[in-house]
């Protein structure tokens, strides 16, 4: 019932988003043999198993640090401990940094607002990302 809710909700908030459409959950009969390539042109990595896979990568390679700002700076405002997500309201804790900076850029999908935002500011080609999701 939860995951019912869940992928609910997920699908509500992608369909209110603006930019890539990424799929929610892995489906190994269709993601599986994807090969995705990073949309940042110095990068140029490729990335089998689907778009969680291209989400972690682009959350600890390419937006690592403007992560850590934005974390920071939310946890500021709404108050919340240096472990705690500061997303209301979600109410992850983290044991570690890292795996909050993970919970954070991928669950709420604010590394896929900055992936947004770098493609306009940079005029990054993003098409391979609409055709797959």
């Amino acid at each position: 019932q939860s995951q019912t809710k869940s992928n609910q909700t997920a699908q509500s908030n992608s369909n209110t988003n603006t930019g890539p459409q990424w799929p929610q959950s892995h489906n190994p009969s269709k993601t599986e043999n994807i090969l995705y390539h990073c949309p940042i042109p110095v990068c140029g990595k490729r990335i089998h198993k689907g778009t969680k896979e291209l989400t972690f990568h682009l959350t600890t390679h390419h937006f690592q640090k403007v992560l850590n700002s934005k974390i920071r700076e939310e946890q500021n405002k709404t108050r919340t401990q240096r472990n705690e997500c500061p997303y209301q309201p979600c109410g992850f804790i983290a044991p570690i940094w890292s795996e909050l900076l993970l919970h954070y850029g991928q669950q709420h999908q604010v590394t896929r607002q900055f992936l947004v935002e770098e493609a306009d500011n940079s005029q990054l080609d993003l098409t391979e990302l609409y055709e797959v999701g």
